[in-house]
């Protein structure tokens, strides 16, 4: 994160809590404007780019989130075989599978169709 950055988002948590206290103190906007030297102006610009920052990131939380809940992880059921040393490697994206001697057929496929799926 460089400096600029550091400094926009400490400017937009000031204007976050400013937003705040004029909410809490009871009063209208432009009272309490007033009484804090600030001009409506301002305010409202602010207030605006709290409100942008608060969407934008509502929105990258909800990508986030459909992405998270789209990558859902398949397994395939595998006989243990007999001895341990892995007569073919599969390799599909960044997924591994090793296939044992006296894998049938049927179980080879459904592993090659459930790493093509991840």
């Amino acid at each position: 994160m460089t400096t600029q950055e550091i400094l926009q988002d400490y400017r937009l948590r000031e204007w976050a809590l400013m937003v705040t206290e004029q909410r809490d103190s009871g009063h209208s906007v432009r009272k309490w404007c007033a009484e804090q030297g600030i001009n409506v102006k301002t305010y409202y610009y602010r207030l605006n780019r709290v409100r942008e920052e608060l969407t934008q990131a509502a929105n990258t939380t909800d990508i986030t989130n459909q992405v998270k809940s789209a990558k859902k992880t398949v397994f395939a059921a595998l006989p243990l075989p007999k001895s341990r040393c892995a007569a073919i490697t599969v390799h599909i994206g960044g997924n591994t599978a090793e296939i044992q001697n006296g894998t049938d057929a049927e179980t080879i496929e459904n592993v090659v169709r459930a790493l093509s799926r991840l």
